[in-house]
């Protein structure tokens, strides 16, 4: 019954399939499957673990088609193949204490000169009407 539960089916439906003919019967199976998926931790376990082995089954391909979306320049399926693979955790609040100093080490361009020697005059400014 799990896998009919699993599959989708309603509990009227799950009657119906194991019970075509017998109303009386239709009517003990379908009380008993609501019982079972309301309040039986056993077949809500077993209803579980079987959806657990269908997601294992489709993580492969799942993986491959968030790393080509990522690739492509898509940040959302960036960030949770990032959260997936341990990288990066977006719950972790990252403090830092103290001074940051950025220096950025870089000489300066030299002075060009014409090659008269003359110095290369400031251009005009013109203004457009």
């Amino acid at each position: 019954m799990a896998d009919l539960v699993y599959g989708g089916l309603a509990p009227k439906d799950i009657a119906r399939k194991l019970a075509p003919e017998d109303p009386k019967r239709r009517k003990l199976i379908r009380a008993q499957a609501r019982r079972l998926i309301r309040s039986d931790t056993d077949f809500q376990q077993r209803v579980a673990m079987r959806a657990q082995e269908e997601m294992l089954v489709g993580l492969g391909p799942t993986i491959r088609g968030l790393l080509r979306r990522s690739s492509r320049g898509r940040t959302d399926a960036a960030k949770l193949i990032l959260e997936a693979s341990g990288f990066h955790n977006p719950r972790v609040k990252h403090e830092h204490s103290g001074d940051i100093k950025v220096s950025i080490d870089m000489p300066r361009p030299k002075a060009v000169e014409s090659e008269s020697g003359e110095d290369i005059p400031d251009a005009d400014v013109v203004e457009e009407p």
